[in-house]
């Protein structure tokens, strides 16, 4: 079965999260191909840039990863995402290819509006991490 890995970015303004709107509608956290698994940090902090995320602090200490199966051309894959933590100063993105919209949202707020459990309960231990670690 083909394997797919990806890095997720929990980005935080403050007490909010920032999440993107896909096609076809659900909402989740900046990704990208994750390439050099050595290298994490600098591999988010390139898919910040594209969204022009200048201003970035990387949380340490916090790494989850998600695990599900999608159907791609009839063949299905496997596939893991790993998600860090950074921190910004900045509101304003530009949206990447493919991505319809992007909100900024409280804890709760966005909650409710995360559309896949992983990344729940990913967003649940983030928020757990932020407010104990701070």
């Amino acid at each position: 079965m083909p394997q797919d890995s990806s890095l997720g970015i929990i980005l935080v303004n403050k007490d909010k999260f920032l999440l993107l709107r896909r096609f076809p509608g659900h909402w989740s956290f900046p990704k990208g191909t994750l390439v050099n698994p050595e290298n994490k940090e600098e591999e988010a902090r390139n898919i910040c840039e594209q969204m022009e995320v200048k201003s970035l602090f990387y949380t340490k200490d916090f790494t989850e990863k998600t695990e599900y199966y999608f159907k791609k051309q009839g063949q299905t894959y496997h596939k893991e995402v790993n998600f860090l933590i950074f921190e910004t100063s900045e509101e304003k993105i530009k949206l990447p290819e493919g991505v319809l919209g992007f909100v900024w949202l409280d804890y709760d707020r966005a909650m409710s509006r995360v559309t896949f459990k992983g990344e729940k309960e990913v967003l649940k231990l983030a928020y757990e991490h932020l407010k104990y670690n701070k």
